[in-house]
């Protein structure tokens, strides 16, 4: 019995000698998280995450139940903004889960041997914080999102994984072993099994890397082992069942209207995104896999890679290890050709989240390589200050690269949402009507009637998910006066003049111009403040003169606010599409000078950008107070 313990000591998810270096693993990146967190909400989906935690809602596909479940259990906690504790808890989750890549990392160096303890802590530490401090992860750590979360959950899997190969490896004989095995696979098992229920591709792709590990487990034990397994996994799915039953009790955020099996199968299965799929989309597919080589040299560096690429074939090579180098290669490879193959990787932060698993089986690839060879190397040096020395270099190295990501994660001083907020939404008049077609003003105007319970009276027409099941009849409940645009919106794909005209004599009726712009609406719209107002009799010019000057003065003002966040990709993006929609707008209704002056100021924004220099050609060539045709123009900018 003495034997059988001592063959599975090293089961238990935190051994003794394991302890220091998981501490550090967590700590230091969790300090630093905390240190670069925002005060403010965040750009893309954390207004949205943020309405759904406070209103436990239904986010967009594939619904996200973990997410929204965490992101209310935060919200419970009185630490500073709700924006803030849900962000706490995504730095918390990352902080563990680089942590749990630690462990994993640590148990499989013991497959590679030519270290001691020492080497096997410090190289494991040196690659859980080179991927934890690199801007990929820590970007994911200080903004309420989905892929924290699935880090932590994905790096709890693969350590699990490792426990049971080790113990495969080690202790075939014992019959402890085996319930070492059954124990470990169980508790992959519900990791894998919740990543589903949080972002099922990212789970779906890890599930080839599991193979390796259970065929090894069913050959030496037999099928039984795999009962936990699937049972923990089943559990870890059953979080599903949150979906239909909010929206069944008429969750505010409801986004699909998962209470029946067909609407609950097209949120599940995001078939929304299925047109960006392979060649679909707007960037080519060979052009996304450059664009994500060039995400991980810039997360890892070029060296990293290459050393990656050398610690996968030894690993490969190695009898020993070959099992657990082929776990490493199906993670890595898996999720770096999914997230590309799934839709555009140019100008979006969310597939840094993706690419995740990436970072880590390269970083983990190059310091299996890295202990081999300093294994040899401390093996010839005699003091033993110079061996520790050199093992405790590999964690420093890492740290070195913290400055640089901190620069480009950092949230701590970030205010650009609430500046655009308070320019966009919340000067609105009285029960304003705004129809929009961008996602990110959608998510924050629910973020402001949900969670800060500011504007009421202000109704939002979101166009992109008009067409999501149940979401007409849900707008028809809630603000019945506008169904009639939404219907005729969707079954000509255009917003009538006249019921915007009936609109405006009941209500204030505003239009954000994107480069989705109905060229057809341009001579009905009046710009006001950072918004266009439907206008339901003609206007003259002077009106329009006043307005463009006071547009002008209301940007110019917006700009100065938002000046020292204009770094962030996000921030500029947003400020770019408004100079953006207004040449396209100017330039629409012949008024070239303006045009001209609106696109000058998105080239201080993208001074390179072929889509403005070609517009900016375009309208220098034409008449003065001849309408340009913006028809090849109405694409986004980057």
């Amino acid at each position: 019995m003495r034997a059988d313990l001592r063959q599975t000591r090293y089961l238990p998810v935190v051994d003794r000698a394991g302890q220091p270096g998981f501490a550090l693993a967590v700590s230091v990146p969790l300090v630093c998280y905390l240190w670069t967190l925002g005060g403010t909400s965040y750009w893309l989906d954390a207004g949205e995450f943020n309405a759904a935690a406070v209103a436990l809602g239904v986010p967009h596909p594939p619904g996200h139940p973990l997410t929204a479940l965490l992101g209310k259990l935060l919200s419970l906690v009185p630490l500073g903004s709700l924006g803030t504790r849900v962000a706490f808890g995504q730095a918390l989750c990352a902080a563990l889960g680089a942590g749990f890549l630690y462990l994993a990392v640590r148990r499989s160096l013991t497959l590679v041997g030519r270290g001691d303890g020492l080497g096997e802590s410090a190289v494991a530490l040196g690659v859980s914080w080179a991927v934890a401090l690199c801007h990929g992860y820590w970007l994911q750590a200080v903004r309420s999102e989905v892929y924290a979360l699935q880090s932590l959950l994905l790096c709890v899997a693969i350590e699990r994984l490792g426990a049971c190969e080790l113990d495969r490896t080690r202790g075939q004989a014992s019959a402890l072993a085996g319930a070492g095995q059954a124990s470990a696979l169980a508790g992959a098992g519900l990791a894998l099994g919740l990543g589903l229920a949080n972002n099922h591709l990212m789970a779906v792709v890890a599930l080839p890397a599991v193979l390796p590990v259970v065929w090894g487990a069913v050959a030496a034990r037999g099928p039984r082992v795999l009962a936990g397994a699937l049972a923990a996994g089943l559990l870890g799915l059953s979080a599903y069942v949150y979906l239909p039953l909010r929206s069944l009790a008429g969750a505010p955020i409801d986004l699909g209207s998962p209470h029946t099996l067909h609407n609950f199968l097209w949120v599940v299965g995001a078939r929304v995104y299925a047109r960006e799929m392979g060649q679909g989309g707007s960037e080519p597919l060979d052009e996304r896999f450059a664009d994500a080589l060039i995400l991980l040299h810039e997360n890892l560096h070029g060296a990293v890679v290459l050393a990656a690429l050398g610690g996968a074939y030894m690993l490969l090579r190695t009898p020993g290890t070959r099992r657990f180098g082929t776990v490493l290669v199906l993670w890595g490879l898996g999720a770096f050709v999914a997230r590309p193959f799934v839709g555009p990787v140019r100008a979006n932060p969310d597939v840094l989240g993706y690419l995740i698993p990436a970072f880590a089986c390269c970083a983990w690839a190059a310091g299996a390589l890295v202990h081999r060879l300093l294994g040899m190397v401390t093996a010839l040096v005699t003091l033993r200050v110079v061996r520790k020395a050199l093992w405790v270099a590999v964690p420093l190295a890492a740290l070195a690269q913290g400055p640089r990501a901190r620069g480009q994660a950092d949230l701590s001083l970030f205010h650009a949402t609430q500046a655009f907020d308070e320019a966009r939404l919340l000067v609105l008049p009285p029960r304003a009507l705004l129809v929009t077609s961008l996602p990110q003003s959608v998510f924050r105007a629910w973020e402001l009637a949900v969670v800060q319970r500011a504007r009421p009276d202000v109704s939002v027409l979101p166009l992109p998910f008009l067409r999501y099941p149940g979401a007409h009849a849900q707008l028809a409940r809630r603000t019945p006066e506008l169904a009639g645009l939404a219907q005729g919106y969707l079954q000509s794909g255009k917003l009538e003049p006249r019921t915007l005209d009936a609109l405006a004599r009941q209500r204030p009726v505003f239009v954000e111009i994107d480069t989705h712009l109905p060229t057809y609406l341009g001579a009905r719209l009046l710009p006001e403040g950072v918004l266009h107002r439907w206008q339901s009799a003609p206007y003259t010019e002077a009106q329009a003169a006043l307005a463009i000057m006071q547009r002008r003065i209301r940007l110019a003002g917006l700009r100065r606010r938002v000046a020292a966040d204009l770094t962030d990709q996000e921030t500029a993006r947003q400020l770019l599409g408004i100079h953006y929609a207004d040449a396209i707008y100017y330039a629409l209704g012949g008024r070239r000078d303006e045009a001209l002056d609106a696109l000058a100021s998105a080239r201080t924004l993208y001074p390179r950008d072929q889509l403005l220099l070609e517009l900016g050609t375009a309208l220098e060539q034409s008449a003065p107070g001849q309408p340009l045709d913006v028809q090849p123009y109405l694409v986004a900018p980057p």
